[in-house]
């Protein structure tokens, strides 16, 4: 029986050759020989095309035919946009997608993406006759396991290990999310030459501010009292991942923003202090774009309504220890596996002494911001400034960009920061829990 876990195979028939009379004609032992003459014609010319790519001094040449996101599920070039996995980290992958038309049954995939009401999506993907293998993540493929990969408008946002996990807030407007299964290497699985996917569009509303239920919800009654553990790894291929185990809390991400149950919600990641995301499964892929050195993770547990749980006032928590080779690199320099820009800008590493490439005016008043709560797109590296005018006493707060400032009422201030790690991050009035704008950087 031959192996259910092999590249597709692909045949690519040289022009000029009257090739469409051998598609259905018999196994005589001359069209068998003529097979064998085509293929080979056509691997030679596979390789002149390569060849001739590869040197050429045009550097769109070698680019014309690159792979692309295809959101039916019917593509077979995956080159390109595995190459941008995880936020933009470049670094290879199995490109080719696997055939898995030999298992019985084969994969698949059902998709569900919801609006969180308090602020992002929910994507729920429920594979079948699939085992998701966070553990075994960026190694050889196995028969059956392997894990999720995430795209939104084409672009892919991250790989995930659970069947569920929460994006941020994106431009109001419509959005689609597409899931495709992929194998241990994260090379995406096919039936044929259809790769085994699943698409939803999701609009995206207008968002008037939220906020988070900020006091601890006291379990030191609970009995056993709940409890999480912690460890990060290297993943052999990019980035780190995190498994956080959680003791007497059962993870319910059916339930977020619900009532609160004893016994259930979920949990909230941060990285160096500032919250990355929430967490509804055991496992999660940090990419590696925090800079070189020790960065600290640390994971609480969380009631549905996102309070953190607490044992006589402290807040149940583990944290963990990740170490960093990559540096952050300034714009114009040559990037690698996993590398980011700083965006300093010849600025000697201060943010504020740079011509900041977005100027946002915000204007808070009368419990709400004046025109809606903002939506600032940027690249990794850009240096951000938000003009923030309110009638209240408060502290403005960047997530994902360390950056605070306090604002008092009746006056304007200025925070300036740079935009240095990809994802969706709130900008947010602290003590009020108010939404001002949402962070993008890619």
């Amino acid at each position: 029986m031959p192996s259910p876990w092999r590249p597709m195979d692909r045949v690519v028939l040289p022009v000029g050759v009257d090739h469409p009379t051998l598609i259905n004609a018999p196994d005589n032992e001359e069209n068998t020989m003529r097979r064998a003459s085509l293929r080979l014609a056509a691997l030679c010319a596979t390789l002149i095309l390569l060849l001739a790519a590869c040197g050429s001094d045009d550097p769109e040449a070698a680019t014309d035919d690159a792979g692309s996101a295809d959101t039916t599920g019917t593509t077979t070039d995956q080159g390109a946009a595995d190459a941008m996995d995880d936020g933009g980290e470049d670094h290879a992958h199995g490109d080719e997608p696997i055939d898995v038309s030999d298992l019985d049954p084969a994969p698949s995939l059902e998709l569900d993406v919801r609006v969180d009401e308090v602020g992002g999506f929910n994507v729920h993907a429920v594979p079948a006759d699939f085992e998701l293998a966070p553990q075994a993540a960026s190694t050889d493929p196995v028969a059956g396991q392997g894990h999720l990969h995430l795209w939104v408008d084409g672009e892919k946002v991250s790989r995930f290990y659970n069947q569920w996990l929460h994006v941020g807030d994106l431009e109001p407007g419509d959005h689609e999310f597409r899931v495709e299964l992929s194998a241990n290497n994260h090379s995406p699985l096919a039936i044929g030459d259809t790769i085994i996917d699943r698409s939803v569009t999701v609009t995206q509303p207008e968002r008037e501010g939220h906020g988070h239920s900020s006091d601890p919800v006291d379990v030191s009654g609970s009995a056993p009292a709940p409890s999480v553990e912690i460890t990060v790894t290297d993943d052999p291929e990019s980035g780190f991942n995190l498994r956080a185990v959680p003791g007497n809390h059962t993870l319910t991400p059916e339930n977020v923003n619900g009532k609160n149950i004893e016994g259930e919600g979920h949990m909230h990641i941060y990285v160096d202090g500032e919250k990355l995301t929430r967490l509804y499964g055991e496992w999660y892929h940090l990419p590696d774009t925090f800079g070189a050195g020790d960065h600290e993770v640390r994971v609480e547990l969380s009631a549905n309504d996102h309070s953190p749980l607490a044992i006589d006032g402290e807040i149940i928590e583990a944290t963990a220890t990740f170490t960093s080779t990559t540096e952050m690199i300034a714009d114009g320099d040559d990037t690698h596996d996993g590398d980011v820009t700083d965006g300093d800008h010849g600025a000697d590493d201060d943010p504020t002494m740079a011509e900041s490439d977005h100027r946002v005016e915000i204007t808070y008043a009368d419990g709400a911001v004046v025109g809606g709560p903002a939506t600032i797109e940027a690249a990794t590296g850009d240096v951000v400034t938000l003009v923030v005018s309110a009638d209240v006493d408060d502290e403005i707060h960047v997530h994902g960009a360390d950056a605070t400032a306090v604002v008092a009422a009746g006056e304007t201030v200025e925070v300036t920061f740079t935009a240095a790690i990809p994802g969706q991050f709130e900008i947010e009035l602290e003590d009020l829990g108010q939404l001002l704008a949402t962070l993008v950087t890619s």
